[in-house]
């Protein structure tokens, strides 16, 4: 019986695995950068976000020194001293936009963090609890996004004072809604609550390669 000699791949051409070629592999925080980049409208508000950070904390220790009321110049139009004027006070307006661009953007960072921090530890606990407990708190979530929060900021303001502390707490306050409901969303999705995870697929063996997503089934 003559023997026949296994066929090799040409030289050069290295071997894929079943399933197809497998790609480096990358981690999460340059998956998230790579994806970053390519949203246009992403990349432009950080682009923004990066110009009023400069304009609002360094525009003020070149532009003038200081804050200061110059009385000489009170209601001045522009000019090459006061690029926007002056108001009735003799404060420059455009340094005035300054300090009140940092105050504005203090409140707009802190405000997010309490809401997102406080929306996920929400939507987590509503969504794993599931059941009686999860109906109750996404209730309460229900009620806090039918009131005018605007309304109650202009209240809290004028009747405790407006501080950046305290408007950021009562804005994060109500706005953690909505993250909340996209973490319980994401948290349903995955198996929290009723659902249970679907076993995953393993890839081949020693690859270390899931091909299994995270799928909810209900139980039940």
């Amino acid at each position: 019986m003559t023997n026949i000699a296994p066929e090799l791949p040409p030289p050069g051409l290295e071997h894929v695995p079943e399933g197809g070629a497998v790609g480096p592999v990358q981690s999460g925080w340059r998956l998230a950068a790579r994806e970053f980049a390519q949203n246009k409208l992403a990349v432009l508000g950080l682009g923004a976000l990066i110009f009023f950070v400069i304009f609002c904390y360094l525009g003020p220790l070149v532009y003038h020194g200081g804050l200061t009321s110059d009385l000489a110049a009170t209601n001045v139009p522009p000019s090459i001293g006061h690029p926007l004027g002056a108001d009735n006070q003799g404060f420059d307006v455009l340094e005035e936009l300054m300090i009140g661009g940092r105050a504005a953007l203090e409140i707009g960072f802190l405000s997010a963090v309490i809401g997102m921090v406080w929306g996920a530890i929400w939507g987590a606990v509503s969504g794993l609890a599931g059941g009686v407990l999860d109906g109750f708190l996404m209730r309460i979530v229900d009620v806090l996004l039918s009131i005018p929060f605007l309304f109650v900021v202009l209240i809290v303001a004028v009747r405790y004072g407006a501080t950046i502390l305290g408007l950021s707490v009562i804005i994060g306050i109500f706005t953690w809604q909505v993250p909340a409901r996209l973490v319980r969303g994401e948290v349903l999705r995955c198996g929290g609550g009723t659902s249970s995870l679907r076993p995953a697929r393993r890839g081949p063996a020693g690859s270390g390669l899931s091909t299994g997503t995270c799928c909810p089934t209900r139980s039940g």
